[in-house]
């Protein structure tokens, strides 16, 4: 949830990279119009066989400690995996 209303967003995906196909790689930037914070993340997921997938994703923001985007935290990393049963 953003606590804004406006916000400048770019992105990019990568799929099947290298060759190996069952990768992803995306890249995305927020930017708050109100006061310049930014948001970076950065994800790559890996599926393995026909049920599972591992991925590894940070964040990292960027501003004042007191701007729209750097109030909840300056970064984050998650690493994990997903089943489909």
């Amino acid at each position: 949830e953003l606590p804004g209303r406006e916000y400048y967003y770019a992105s990019l995906r990568f799929n099947n990279l290298f060759k190996d196909q069952n990768q992803m790689f995306s890249m995305r930037y927020l930017l708050s119009a109100l006061d310049g914070s930014g948001l970076t993340q950065i994800n790559w997921e890996k599926g393995i066989g026909d049920r599972w997938t591992i991925y590894v994703e940070g964040t990292v923001n960027n501003g004042d400690n007191n701007s729209e985007l750097v109030l909840f935290d300056r970064g984050t990393v998650f690493l994990g995996a997903k089943a489909v049963f």
